[in-house]
């Protein structure tokens, strides 16, 4: 994680490590770190007018580069597979309003409006999935 301390700390509460994600070996338990918030980010990079691909990029550079995912249809996908699952606690979702239909960040009051792409959004976007008020959308 590069950065100032000050970012780094709060980043540390999103950054998957690798060994996490099944890409590394098992870690020393001296050298583990779980996040307070782990987030996995799927961006479509064509979104938003093409916007899509500076957040991706933003993204990237904030977080493990490997919990960061471009696609398109991807929050349809992802609801879909979460679904499938049957977790008995599945994982909470957000989305970026990032493109031009945003129904569904709109109805849970996320906003209608592209968000900005750069880090310090992406930051403060973290934050608010941090602080967020979790809501069941089919149950």
């Amino acid at each position: 994680m590069g950065g100032s301390s000050e970012s780094e700390d709060f980043l540390k509460d999103y950054w998957i490590p690798d060994y996490v994600l099944g890409l590394a070996g098992p870690v020393a338990e001296n050298g583990s770190h779980l996040p307070a918030c782990p987030v996995i980010v799927f961006i479509n990079s064509k979104s938003g007018g093409q916007l899509g691909g500076d957040l991706l990029a933003s993204c990237r550079s904030l977080l493990n580069k490997n919990q960061v995912a471009g696609g398109d249809g991807t929050a349809n996908w992802l609801l879909g597979v979460v679904s499938d699952l049957r977790l008995p606690q599945p994982p909470p979702i957000a989305t970026v309003p990032l493109g031009t239909g945003n129904n569904l960040p709109f109805s849970f009051g996320w906003g209608k409006k592209n968000q900005a792409t750069n880090k310090q959004s992406a930051m403060s976007f973290l934050n608010q999935v941090k602080t967020a008020k979790k809501m069941k959308l089919d149950g």
